[in-house]
């Protein structure tokens, strides 16, 4: 997860990636630009050879294993392929006659990062992901400047065995044409009290360091700022379940010594989730939490290949703390991976159906009318482009002038007297 500002809008939206290239039509400058959300979702797997074509030049994209399904978290809000491991042989693979830049965005499927992924180009291995869950958003890209036929395979990683992982958008330019792309799709930070896997801290020491024991460290969290009050802590790269992507945790002590503790409250939770493993190759490891000062899970025979997560719907309204320790009678460390709390009564922004305000011409040229269909009261309406910048704002609108927008895809978000909606505008 990185530091980085993201149009707050941007984060709840669900819309294709299919973007308007700086000349031509998208045809003319890919070969592929697939989000996947215009394929049927399928529930269950499809085991043998499966041949789809992709938007918008009809390549064939071949997938063993595989569904179509609604992603979570890092492609939160629309279809994602979803390819079993190697040990059932899954694959996703592809042949373009050309190709100037290739990008890929990855995930897991699962809040355990057990997940992995290899990319071929000509049978020839080019990229190993490995430890990813669903909240990575891996982003694979390369400027390959290729005139002959290239060919792309995406399989598990090998050690992944069945655990599936997500491709959730392919672009594939033609060869000659450079045209940047739009940033992969990021969590749903606003959701969240806490959201933090520690990629954004400093690693402090490798080793412990004078007064470490003994001294209290404050770390400011991920969006809100809450407080995690660590004791007998440090914070460094991740090893084992915890490892790959530059992945870091926070180490803390055994109780034993000088009561390693990592401690935080927030104001109220819908759920918890705090993913937790050991330090080492032994199985020798204990991680205790706890829930208002009583004990809620304990953890014990970890190391640093045991991934554990603790997970509680909540739904508190109320302000609730949770402590996490290692062992009663031991000073041996163990490691926090992530921390996520989700806010209680949060209910998003896309909170109004698409059907109770349509919006007309869709493809627009000059002019376009909001109509309600529940007394909607429209207070605003903002348009944005695939950049996430501000280009038209109206106050109380029930029409808007879009003949100054360049021909493209843009996003309308409509704050009304019920809630917030966001739709996919084309200007022609």
């Amino acid at each position: 997860m990185k530091a980085l500002f993201i149009p707050v809008f941007f984060l709840f939206m669900s819309f294709p990636f299919r973007i308007n290239a700086q000349s031509g039509t998208d045809a003319d400058n890919y070969w592929i630009l697939e989000d996947f959300n215009n394929f049927p979702v399928l529930d269950d797997w499809v085991i043998p050879p499966t041949n789809y074509s992709t938007y918008p030049n009809n390549v064939v994209l071949t997938t063993k294993y595989a569904n179509v399904e609604t992603g979570y978290d890092c492609a939160y809000g629309q279809k994602a392929l979803r390819v079993r491991g190697v040990e059932e042989d899954g694959y996703v693979s592809f042949t373009v006659e050309n190709a100037s830049r290739v990008t890929f965005y990855i995930t897991g499927k699962q809040k355990a990062s057990d997940r992995g992924a290899r990319i071929y180009r000509n049978e020839t291995l080019i990229r190993t992901y490995d430890g990813i869950d669903r909240y990575d958003c891996i982003e694979f890209t390369e400027k390959i400047d290729s005139p002959t036929p290239v060919t792309y395979k995406i399989t598990g990683a090998d050690d992944n065995k069945k655990d599936p992982f997500v491709l959730y958008y392919i672009e594939v330019q033609k060869y000659g044409i450079d045209i940047s792309h739009p940033e992969p799709p990021q969590p749903n930070y606003e959701a969240y009290w806490i959201y933090e896997d520690f990629k954004h801290f400093s690693s402090e020491m490798d080793n412990w360091g004078d007064g470490i024991y003994n001294t209290q460290k404050n770390y400011l969290t991920l969006p809100n700022n809450i407080t995690l009050e660590a004791d007998s802590a440090n914070v460094e790269l991740g090893e084992g379940c915890s490892g790959g992507n530059e992945r870091k945790v926070l180490r803390i002590r055994g109780k034993k010594y000088q009561g390693g503790k990592v401690e935080f409250t927030v104001p109220n939770a819908k759920n918890v989730s705090i993913n937790v493993t050991g330090k080492s190759t032994y199985l020798d490891r204990t991680v205790k939490i706890f829930k208002e000062d009583v004990l809620v899970e304990t953890f014990t025979n970890m190391d640093r290949t045991t991934c554990m997560e603790y997970y509680e719907e909540t739904n508190s309204n109320q302000p609730i703390t949770y402590r996490i320790e290692g062992g009663d009678d031991t000073e041996k460390p163990v490691a926090i991976k992530s921390i996520f709390v989700e806010k209680y009564g949060y209910s998003g922004l896309e909170n109004i159906p698409e059907q109770a305000i349509k919006i007309y011409p869709n493809p627009a040229q000059e002019m376009i009318y909001f109509s309600t269909t529940n007394n909607e009261i429209i207070q605003s309406a903002s348009i944005y482009d695939m950049n996430g910048r501000l280009v038209l704002l109206k106050n109380e609108a029930l029409q808007m002038n879009v003949s100054s927008l360049k021909k493209g895809f843009y996003i309308i978000k409509l704050i009304t007297s019920n809630g917030v909606l966001s739709h996919k505008l084309i200007k022609n």
